[in-house]
């Protein structure tokens, strides 16, 4: 396997910052798995889909799907007394599903000490909710720990230029299911072609 930098050189800018044309290029690697994956944010290494929280970007039959979709870690509880041994409080806890808590309050004392609740750092995503127990480290140190995980699936709400600025679609457009069309006001047009049985603008 070969590893290649850009074709054209490394180049030093004048504030001594390197910089590339290129990044690497890997025309000989074949990923089976994820090409990179943290939890939150992966590559599919045969299809090249993108996966970040709940959003997919996929290739499909017929072009490219972006979806939102699944579930998400909301808050977590010590489950029953599997706090851990020796925790601290503002230790990083590591679940073994990708997300990161931070212990917020702790029982006990010294090396007796357990996790008692926790602050939710950075949320795992996942297709469906995993079963609980789920089992969880503390970082720097060999102290588990086990979680009961809550999750929502309230968050699969695709925004569309949530700033205000305009969308464009040059082709044609299917809507499909229930659609609420609001803020329509007279310096703007829709169009909606074949015309539509029944529409409602609020």
């Amino acid at each position: 396997m070969r590893l290649w930098m850009n074709n054209a050189g490394n180049m030093t800018g004048s504030a001594g910052q390197t910089y590339i044309d290129n990044g690497f290029m890997l025309p000989e690697l074949y990923v089976r798995g994820s090409f990179i994956d943290n939890g939150v944010f992966s590559v599919d290494g045969p299809t090249g889909n993108i996966n970040a929280g709940l959003t997919t970007l996929s290739t499909t039959t017929t072009g490219a799907s972006l979806d939102t979709t699944g579930v998400v870690q909301v808050s977590a509880v010590i489950s029953g007394t599997n706090g851990g041994a020796g925790a601290v409080v503002g230790a990083t806890v590591v679940d073994s599903l990708g997300g990161i808590w931070q212990v917020a309050t702790i029982s006990g004392t010294g090396g007796s000490a357990k996790a008692a609740t926790l602050t939710l750092i950075r949320a795992a995503y996942a297709t469906t909710a995993p079963s609980n127990p789920v089992s969880a480290q503390m970082m720097n140190s060999n102290t588990t720990l086990q979680l009961t995980v809550t999750w929502s699936s309230n968050r699969n709400q695709l925004t569309l230029q949530p700033s205000g600025g305009n969308t464009l679609i040059t082709g044609n457009a299917t809507i499909s299911g229930t659609t609420t069309l609001s803020a329509v006001t007279s310096t703007g047009n829709l169009v909606l072609s074949p015309a539509a049985t029944s529409n409602v603008l609020t």
